[in-house]
């Protein structure tokens, strides 16, 4: 299980509205079916920096660390957020302009950031990824810039 949040992303196709929608019972049933399983695997093999273990435990430092960046920010710019086990936040944005706008701002910065304001309950969201702490500090800056409401 120690895995589960550096694989949640490449086993589920959106974590994001299903932990959102409260359905964490989805999460586990897709997660402990075969096809799920052998993913894993699959994932494990040929990834060498997920069988490294120091790396492994540095890179979980690291996303703790940067979703701990996203929360402060978010508190300060008074964002709603949810909270995350996994390696990225969802935001409620919309407050300070359309979603999609945000985005490609975002983009405009060479930040990639996702636009889940059409998935089933995340109205108004983007979903940032908490990674390297370095990469999380250049997206919270641009978060600040964009969403700051006087």
């Amino acid at each position: 299980l120690a895995e589960l949040d550096v694989l949640l992303a490449h086993a589920t196709p959106d974590p994001a509205a299903a932990v959102i929608a409260g359905a964490r019972h989805v999460l586990e049933h897709h997660l402990a079916q075969p096809e799920t399983t052998r993913l894993r695997a699959a994932i494990l093999r040929e990834s060498p920096a997920l069988r490294d273990r120091e790396h492994l435990q540095w890179y979980r430092t690291q996303v703790s660390e940067s979703r701990e960046l996203l929360y402060a920010a978010c508190n300060r710019l008074g964002l709603p957020y949810w909270k995350s086990a996994g390696n990225f936040v969802l935001i409620k944005v919309d407050r300070a302009g359309e979603p999609a706008e945000i985005v490609r701002a975002f983009a405009e910065r060479g930040i990639l950031v996702r636009d889940r304001s059409r998935d089933a309950g995340c109205g108004g969201c983007i979903r940032i990824t908490a990674g390297v702490v370095r990469h999380t500090e250049i997206a919270v800056e641009a978060l600040e810039g964009l969403c700051a409401v006087p």
